[in-house]
């Protein structure tokens, strides 16, 4: 769940997330700490910047990890600005190139995204890319065992930006995140999803993902 709330010190709004997966033992909790410490090292203006992070208890005693990050005001998902905006081949690559760039200089430290799509990739008032939401939460899933993944891979807004490899359950790496991009382009270009998913059918939808190849 993300909100959007005020830091006091110093004062500003934060874009806040509270992540559904709990921390349960110290070992997820060294995770997610090594996550934020990797986030910690981004240092791009394409990228919302970390402010803060921790472990609250929730009212049902769980504990869950949460971060704050850069409030991105008047931010349009990358298709849909494209779309409003009737945008032109060139524009619209020029915007993913941005994002590109962002995404590379996380890959230069060592930090993949996971989660590329549209709605983690905004457009702010000035035109500028910001992208958000880098993986924290799919690294806790993904490492707490087979059911947690499968969960993951059930999310139908998520699943048509996954690789072939992270479908069917690996973890993925570097070419997992330029897939996505891949995925994304596409999209901008057709207006339509390379490989369509039925959110009434994720199972067969996954199975295209794994061997469909795209029409064009």
């Amino acid at each position: 769940t993300v909100y959007r709330a005020q830091q006091l010190n110093p004062k500003r709004d934060v874009a806040l997330k509270v992540l559904a997966t709990a921390v349960h033992d110290a070992g997820a909790q060294a995770r997610f700490v090594r996550e934020i410490e990797s986030l910690a090292v981004l240092r791009h203006p394409g990228i919302a910047h970390l402010h803060a992070a921790g472990i609250a208890t929730d009212a049902a005693g769980r504990r869950v990890p949460w971060f704050a990050m850069e409030f991105v005001p008047g931010a349009t998902p990358l298709v849909d600005y494209a779309n409003e905006r009737r945008l032109d081949v060139r524009k619209r690559v020029r915007l993913l190139a941005s994002v590109c760039d962002a995404v590379q200089h996380g890959h230069q430290r060592g930090v993949l995204h996971r989660d590329l799509k549209p709605e983690n990739l905004l457009v702010d008032r000035e035109g500028r890319i910001k992208v958000i939401d880098y993986g924290v939460a799919r690294s806790l899933e993904g490492e707490e065992g087979s059911e947690r993944q499968t969960a993951a891979l059930q999310v139908v807004g998520t699943l048509p930006w996954l690789s072939p490899e992270r479908v069917c359950g690996e973890p993925g790496d570097v070419r997992a995140d330029v897939y996505a991009l891949g995925v994304v382009l596409y999209e901008l270009l057709t207006g339509e999803l390379p490989i369509p998913v039925d959110s009434k059918d994720v199972v067969g939808s996954a199975r295209r993902v794994c061997e469909q190849v795209p029409d064009r």
